[in-house]
């Protein structure tokens, strides 16, 4: 959802672009856990409520990335050049933009998915997640908690995994920002 209205707004500009910019500051001036507990608390607790709720906050952070690269790409000469031979807006956005536009947005989908996760098991941890029978990190937590004293494990494993995802998916996002860096130098690896 981000990836097209960043990449519309950023390649058309006008009167797209400002209503973008107007969207995108609505929902950036609400925290997204709040929103989507807002959103999750006032059409019941479930996966598929879950799931609308976090892409109706979690999709700013891909439009600005890609409608910045849109942006910055459209005014270069080979689209310039593509734009003056009659190149039509589809094929340029196919061809040439969003090739371009996928390498910084692959290492942010990795950064993005720990975000997620930890999301999905605070409101699983609140009850507004996913709901029992189906296992949920945030859930086993939450019903670790009346054996803390007696079982300490029981959060622990479950708290160690989610601290264990969430850091190697940061990491994969490291690996994979620094593997398609177009400026490192490949003379001294």
């Amino acid at each position: 959802m981000g990836a097209i209205f960043g990449t519309i707004s950023g390649y058309y500009g006008g009167v797209i672009d400002k209503v973008y910019i107007m969207i995108q500051d609505v929902v950036m001036s609400f925290p997204s856990l709040i929103a989507s507990l807002c959103l999750i608390a006032m059409l019941g607790p479930g996966i598929h409520t879950l799931i609308i709720a976090l892409s109706c906050t979690g999709w700013v952070t891909y439009a600005r990335l890609i409608r910045s690269e849109v942006v910055s790409l459209k005014e270069l000469d080979y689209i310039q050049g593509a734009r003056a031979i009659g190149a039509s807006s589809g094929y340029v956005l196919f061809r040439h933009i969003l090739p371009n536009v996928l390498r910084p947005l692959i290492p942010l989908f990795t950064l993005m998915i720990g975000h997620t996760v930890l999301a999905i098991s605070g409101l699983g941890f609140l009850g507004f997640g996913v709901q029992p029978p189906t296992a949920e990190i945030g859930l086993m937590i939450k019903d670790g908690l009346t054996y803390i004293t007696r079982a300490p494990w029981m959060i622990l494993a479950p708290g160690l995994l989610l601290c264990l995802y969430v850091w190697l998916f940061n990491a994969l996002g490291d690996e994979l920002q620094e593997w398609l860096n177009p400026k490192k130098d490949y003379l001294h690896i």
